[in-house]
């Protein structure tokens, strides 16, 4: 009986020495908690020019070569807005929108049932689509 109560003295004194280390340990968190400092919103005021197509209207476009661009078109989405394509280089696809730059390089411009238009340092290049 005697073995028992210590039994039982060991596991509530445990207990309640884990109930203090909680205890401790959440007040040390709440103690040093991070601050939050107030910030005021930033003030952006540059324009964006969202039509792409209208900076090339004067300008010829040549054809890439398969030397010169080393992707793949898989697919692509024309559209007024929004357009894409999908290409492939050693066989990961890539996605890439209206607008975004592909190795830093080649900048996607418009998207037609006919062509695939993009810029390089200023020329307009394009992939006749099948």
């Amino acid at each position: 009986m005697d073995n028992l109560n210590i039994a039982k003295k060991i596991i509530f004194y445990g207990l309640i020495c884990s109930v203090l280390v909680a205890l401790i340990y959440q007040l040390f968190l709440i103690f040093n908690a991070p601050n939050f400092k107030e910030t005021s919103p930033i003030n952006i005021s540059a324009t964006v020019n969202t039509n792409l197509t209208s900076n090339y209207i004067n300008q010829t476009a040549t054809q890439l070569t398969n030397d010169e661009f080393s992707y793949k078109v898989v697919g692509y989405r024309a559209g007024e807005k929004n357009s894409s394509v999908v290409l492939r280089k050693a066989d990961v696809d890539y996605v890439v929108q209206q607008g975004d730059l592909i190795d830093n390089t080649y900048r996607l411009i418009s998207v037609s049932k006919e062509e695939i238009v993009f810029d390089r340092a200023g020329k307009q290049l394009y992939i006749k689509i099948d």
